[in-house]
């Protein structure tokens, strides 16, 4: 006969057999680091001036004689395009004396074709030596002044004709009508400005810098860019021109090419503009980020990772490190780091001195 308890007394003695097995140890879970490899950099410093802007690209449009505006059909902020009409003078004048040249040109026409065909008479006559020699050259000299008379017509025609065409001011670029500086009816004189074409959606940004900063300041230099009207956003530029002399307020103007068009900036805008200074004389300095530098009471100090048994892990020490000029985001380390010393940068809460971590390749940093 079959014991009932037998099953339930083995379920038992396994249930407490395997209760007082070791449960095997999990190793504790590394904290994870990332890491900067400290070079020596040339030390710089930011300094802001103020700016406004104006277009990359302007063309002042005026013509090229002077009269009556009649028609001027762009306004200030209007887009346009290639060949559109800017302006238009009063050209009745111009017609008249026209129509009267191509009357002129009919009659000398006339009296070149009758002295060409008393000349060619007479060339005959004298081939069969019908009339005196002196008759011949009297011919082609009245033929020589009636071509003489049309050529000269034609070319008054051909001036009068482009002086009608200066009457027409048209656009030589699309573009956008930054001003427009007369009004319909003016009489303007010839090249006076009547309007102003932006043909570039880029801006620059001038501004002037003092005397004790100018000779730190190169073409192509990067600056940051943020406008008074648009504080959210900051912009990057380039240094695009760099004056030689100084102007009337005695510093020199800069001017700084905006790097990513925006068509919410205008001309006229003012703008606050951070250049990073480059210290000549102290070309050589270790900087580190900002927020990998610590504090305790015992002074400033960094952690600085080394390498580990295994491959992704390594230590952190302690590095008592002397502080120099602040950089922005990165602080001058005078003592206590060397270029190759690999600086922890992220992860750096809850450190501490001799603990083992796991870290990423400083080339995955963000």
């Amino acid at each position: 006969m079959k014991t009932p308890f037998l099953p339930i007394a083995l379920s038992i003695f396994l249930l407490l057999s395997g209760c007082g097995r070791k449960e095997e140890e999990m190793p504790p879970e590394l904290r994870p680091v990332r890491y900067e490899i400290l070079t020596r950099q040339g030390l710089q410093e930011t300094r802001t001036f103020t700016g406004q802007a104006r277009p990359a690209s302007e063309i002042r449009l005026g013509f090229r004689i002077g009269g009556q505006i009649v028609d001027l059909p762009v306004k200030m902020g209007e887009a346009i395009l290639q060949g559109q009409l800017i302006a238009r003078l009063d050209d009745s004048d111009d017609r008249l004396t026209l129509s009267e040249l191509q009357a002129v040109l009919e009659n000398t026409k006339a009296q070149r074709d009758t002295a060409s065909a008393a000349l060619d008479r007479v060339r005959s006559l004298y081939a069969r030596d019908n009339v005196p020699l002196s008759e011949y050259e009297s011919a082609k000299s009245r033929f020589a002044a009636a071509s003489a008379d049309h050529e000269a017509t034609l070319q008054r025609i051909a001036l009068q004709k482009s002086r009608l065409s200066y009457a027409r001011l048209v656009s030589p670029a699309a573009g956008r009508i930054a001003s427009v500086d007369v009004e319909k009816n003016e009489n303007v004189q010839a090249g006076a400005t009547i309007a102003t074409l932006s043909t570039d959606d880029a801006m620059l940004v001038r501004t002037g810098i003092p005397e004790a900063y100018i000779s730190r300041i190169h073409t192509g230099d990067r600056v940051q860019a943020r406008f008074s009207t648009l504080p959210e956003s900051l912009f990057t530029g380039r240094v695009y021109e760099v004056s030689y002399v100084s102007d009337a307020q005695s510093t020199y103007p800069v001017t700084v090419r905006i790097l990513e068009p925006d068509p919410r900036i205008r001309p006229g805008m003012s703008a606050d503009l951070t250049f990073r200074l480059r210290d000549s004389s102290r070309d050589s300095s270790i900087l580190v980020p900002l927020f990998a530098v610590m504090e305790n009471p015992q002074g400033r100090f960094v952690w600085v990772l080394q390498a580990g048994e295994t491959e992704g892990t390594g230590i952190v020490h302690r590095r008592p490190v002397t502080p120099g000029t602040l950089m922005g985001d990165r602080m001058e380390i005078t003592e206590g780091l060397s270029a190759g010393d690999k600086v922890v940068t992220a992860g750096v809460s809850r450190l501490t001195d001799g603990m083992i971590v796991r870290y990423d390749d400083p080339e995955t940093m963000p």
